[in-house]
């Protein structure tokens, strides 16, 4: 193990968000983010503290704030690295589109959002999240047509489809697949993937220093290379 890097325990609030993060049977958190989160810390000689369910823009502030250290399964921008550290990435993130299967078969040479449009294709998306590049130059005008109808948990977004308030679910892949393997439920899921790309930790600037930050992602390079970090994302059907 690293010489230690932090000298109290590195704070993460959780969001239900399986396989990534959920409560289990016994009232305890758990799921990927928290595994892998954990072994990376571990490794640099910190260690995790969880905090409790915050809304999305109440977590943020706490970030901004010094008051949250760790946001998981981040995307790196411009703005955003102005105010926070961002590790080499530690799992691959993909948004997928999802059809009922007597629908499915008319759908399944979806190419892009464009062919979406013009054939008047509704689309059910998370009401906050970024889906890619594609989706967001077209997320306007398929508002503007009425093809645009919005959930908050994914669970919902079933009920959607199913209740015909779209005919693509577009969604976090691992997530509902996870969610599609707990109920017993069928979707086809579209060749055409809208996103994939690669998640990072984000680390508050005000909160973790510079040598904490390096210590950190040095830890997850190292278990990265040995392997350790695929054996957990394998367990979780992550990439």
């Amino acid at each position: 193990m690293a010489a230690p890097a932090c000298e109290r325990p590195l704070r993460m609030a959780v969001e239900q968000r399986p396989p990534y993060l959920y409560m289990n049977a016994e009232g305890q958190m758990q799921g990927s983010d928290i595994e892998l989160v954990r072994a990376i810390l571990q490794q640099a000689g910190c260690s995790l503290e969880l905090l409790p369910e915050l809304p999305r823009r109440r977590r943020y502030t706490m970030f901004l704030a010094g008051e949250i250290d760790i946001l998981p399964a981040a995307s790196m921008t411009a703005e955003r690295r102005e105010v926070a550290w961002f590790t080499a990435p530690y799992f691959v993130e993909a948004v997928a589109l999802f059809a009922l299967p007597e629908k499915a078969a008319k759908l399944r040479d979806i190419k892009n959002f464009e062919d979406i449009r013009s054939r008047g294709i509704g689309v059910i998306s998370q009401s906050f999240g970024w889906f890619g590049e594609g989706f967001e130059a077209h997320k306007p005008a398929l508002r503007n047509d009425g093809l645009l109808s919005h959930y908050d948990q994914l669970g919902h977004a079933l009920q959607m489809l199913k209740a015909g308030r779209g005919d693509l679910v577009l969604a976090d892949r691992a997530a509902m697949r996870q969610l599609l393997l707990r109920q017993k439920l069928n979707l086809v899921e579209l060749d055409y993937l809208p996103m994939q790309g690669s998640a990072r930790l984000m680390l508050s600037k005000r909160s973790v220093t510079e040598a904490q930050f390096k210590a950190i992602d040095a830890a997850l390079q190292k278990l990265e290379e040995s392997g350790a970090l695929k054996q957990i994302r394998s367990r979780h059907g992550l990439q």
